[in-house]
């Protein structure tokens, strides 16, 4: 007798098994990483210790105000640096396929130096509809 094959899914997707899946999500896991390292050149991350900090021509800020960056698109050279700040009680962090922050509250303060042209989303995983854009001109 045949082992019968689950019974397709809406869209004819078929349930996978848990080994299965797993495997499947480890080797698309594995495909992230190597994605992610591969784009490592891109940005270097650093922690501030204050938002007080001063930023260097051709450098930009955003603040972290509310549920908002301000303001959402920023310009910045190759070699310049964007310094986010948090000015408020909400926790929030800044995350990008390039970069990541750590979740901060008022004071906190993150700063990337871009290293290439190109454009770069980023987002607040903790708010839906909080994200914004560094453009990185040549």
């Amino acid at each position: 007798m045949r082992p019968r094959s689950p019974a397709p899914r809406a869209g004819g997707l078929r349930s996978a098994s848990r080994a299965g899946g797993l495997r499947s999500a480890l080797r698309a896991g594995g495909v992230v990483v190597a994605a992610v390292a591969a784009l490592g050149g891109c940005a270097t991350t650093s922690r501030v210790a204050a938002p007080s900090v001063t930023p260097e021509p051709g450098d930009a800020v955003v603040r972290l105000v509310g549920l908002d960056f301000e303001p959402r698109t920023t310009t910045v050279p190759v070699g310049g640096k964007v310094l986010w700040q948090w000015t408020d009680s909400v926790v929030h962090n800044v995350v990008s396929p390039d970069f990541a922050s750590s979740k901060e509250l008022d004071g906190g303060a993150h700063a990337v130096r871009f290293d290439r042209a190109g454009t770069f989303p980023y987002r607040c995983t903790l708010h839906i509809g909080m994200d914004g854009t560094v453009v990185v001109a040549p």
